[in-house]
């Protein structure tokens, strides 16, 4: 266990609790309740009241750790799922993307006059396979380039 401004926390959230506003709003309006029964116990010893105060604001004391932790904890895990959930988004878009990435390149594969372009020539010159390129990628704004390699590595188009 670890302290933050006097309360005991958890561990694993000593190092983010400073950052949750509403743990420590929650500290604060704690912490002045606390002072209440600090100062009915004064009271109580002056006017010589049973030690229940006492007992009280001890009891009220620890329940306020223990208030101030949980939050804690429950703040913690409600960021940490918020941003699991927004990881998970970021992980679907890069699968979806790389699908549709390949659906691309299998569509180019098999487009005949490409094929011909570079295994047995065809009527299209290099300048028409290479507009055919260019207007493909105008149509998919994720292209910046769209060359044509033969087997050989070597750029055709």
């Amino acid at each position: 266990m670890a302290t933050y401004r006097g309360i005991t926390v958890s561990d694993h959230v000593q190092d983010v609790v400073r950052y949750m506003e509403c743990v420590d709003q929650s500290r604060e309006a704690l912490t002045a309740l606390e002072q209440r029964w600090d100062l009915l116990d004064i009271l109580g010893r002056v006017i010589d009241v049973p030690t229940e105060v006492s007992r009280t604001r001890r009891e009220f004391s620890a329940l306020n750790a223990a208030l101030i932790d949980a939050l804690a904890e429950e703040s913690l895990k409600k960021v940490a799922a918020s941003i699991g959930t927004r990881a998970q988004v970021v992980v679907d878009i890069v699968v979806r993307n790389l699908f549709e990435r390949t659906a691309d390149i299998g569509f180019l594969a098999t487009d005949e006059d490409l094929r011909s372009f570079l295994t047995r020539g065809t009527t299209l010159t290099a300048d028409a396979i290479r507009q055919r390129l260019f207007e493909y990628r105008a149509k998919y704004s994720v292209y910046r380039n769209v060359v044509l390699l033969d087997t050989a590595g070597k750029v055709r188009a």
